[in-house]
């Protein structure tokens, strides 16, 4: 009884990740599945704000320390990005893997001064529309960084 987009993530998720660790009516919870944390698929999307990605049900965390002066900025970028800086992750939801590489690559591009909210903002509105009509990005196919295993201890990005 799940919604046809959400069925087709779970299968592409299951095709590459194996089978999820845990699983109930609502969700399916895969941990550790490399490069990611933790990688949730949702039953049911939910709006997302500001103008990007109309909905999603794929939510993905990877390690990742975001610097005190650079939070303001991740939120003005996607405001339901989510940073857990006790845990040491970062959270990106969307309806597709590869739009999550795109937002988590961007968002690492703004931790380090390489763009501001703004310009991110852009740049993931124009990929996400080309890679709608086929077109390919570095962005949406791996990280450009190195994220965070979970024992790190690694400074945070400059």
């Amino acid at each position: 009884a799940w919604p046809q987009a959400s069925r087709d993530a779970a299968l592409a998720m299951i095709a590459k990740y194996g089978r999820p660790r845990q699983y109930d009516a609502e969700a399916l919870v895969w941990e550790n599945n490399n490069p990611w944390r933790r990688t949730l698929l949702h039953r049911r999307a939910w709006p997302r704000g500001a103008g990007l990605r109309a909905m999603n049900h794929l939510e993905q965390a990877i390690g990742y320390r975001v610097p005190d002066n650079r939070l303001k900025a991740l939120i003005s970028f996607d405001p339901s990005m989510t940073i857990n800086r006790a845990a040491g992750e970062l959270t990106s939801r969307a309806d597709s893997e590869s739009l999550n590489y795109l937002a988590l690559n961007l968002a690492h591009e703004i931790v380090i001064g390489a763009r501001n909210a703004r310009d991110a903002r852009e740049f993931y509105a124009k990929t996400e529309r080309l890679s709608r009509s086929g077109k390919s990005s570095l962005y949406l196919e791996g990280f450009l960084f190195m994220p965070l295993n979970a024992d790190s201890r690694a400074p945070l990005p400059r």
